[in-house]
């Protein structure tokens, strides 16, 4: 399968669209906060970031015990990824993750 396809099937995951949706409306996120955004446990959510950092699409910073993760605005789909998820704005399940985000007190 090409990596073009790879990156596709890739994002079809639900959860996975979801976590970059997030991404895309906020510059970074801390697992901490997509556990509380995205009513997941964190074994889930460490899976699907696993999944999204061996595709190159994440980038992550360390800041004392937390790891931050944010799109890497230098990969080649980064753009297409943003402008495809533009067109969800009447998303159920994102709407929800975007309310509950700006419920939260974001940063942990």
């Amino acid at each position: 399968m090409s990596e073009h396809s790879q990156l596709f099937k890739c994002l079809s995951e639900p959860v996975r669209l979801r976590i970059v949706s997030l991404l895309c409306q906020f510059d970074e996120l801390c697992v901490c906060e997509l556990i509380d955004i995205l009513e997941l446990p964190q074994s889930v959510i460490s899976r699907h970031i696993g999944y999204l950092n061996r595709h190159q699409l994440l980038k992550s910073s360390k800041r004392a015990q937390w790891v931050f993760y944010a799109l890497d605005k230098q990969h080649p789909f980064t753009s297409v990824i943003q402008s495809f998820l533009s067109s969800f704005g009447n998303d159920e399940p994102m709407l929800g993750d975007l309310k509950r985000a700006q419920q939260l007190q974001l940063n942990c």
